[in-house]
């Protein structure tokens, strides 16, 4: 019985003063690695070529984190000032990678590093979104890497 009311008493202790073990888990990537999980399960799949490429569609709310999926590299493919956003996340050694096309605000650099978990971008307001039939702001698809796995 003096077992059962120590251990009590411990976690009650490190729930008060905050121990990392006790905290949950609020935020960072889900199971789709790119976005928190509230995220993941609304993206809608889509095959977008004759190759049989899939792609997840999302319309995301303002301020929305864009992750790294896995340990690479980041690199901005966008063009226009202010239009077309386009970066893929490559992994090192390979010629696979993760293409987030839409509306957001890079926040790593042309070239970057990062590993798996690292944040990315965040989304930005879309100002045309209510003209847009889709209503989607962001797709993403991948170049020799298979999206299937991460949009279940």
């Amino acid at each position: 019985m003096l077992s059962v009311a120590i251990l009590l008493a411990v976690l009650l202790t490190a729930g008060y003063i905050k121990l990392p073990f006790y905290e949950a888990q609020v935020g960072g990537p889900g199971s789709c690695l790119v976005l928190e999980e509230k995220y993941c399960e609304t993206a809608r799949l889509y095959t977008i070529d004759a190759a049989g490429t899939e792609a997840a569609a999302l319309n995301l709310p303002h301020g929305t984190t864009i992750y790294m999926p896995f340990d690479g590299a980041y690199f901005d493919d966008s063009f226009g000032d202010g239009g077309f956003t386009k970066m893929r996340l490559g992994i090192p050694e390979s010629a696979a990678f993760l293409i987030v096309q839409g509306e957001y605000e890079p926040v790593a650099q042309e070239g970057m590093k990062l590993v798996k978990g690292d944040v990315v971008a965040t989304t930005v307001e879309n100002d045309y979104k209510e003209n847009d039939q889709t209503g989607f702001n962001i797709v993403i698809y991948g170049e020799n890497y298979d999206l299937t796995g991460l949009f279940e």
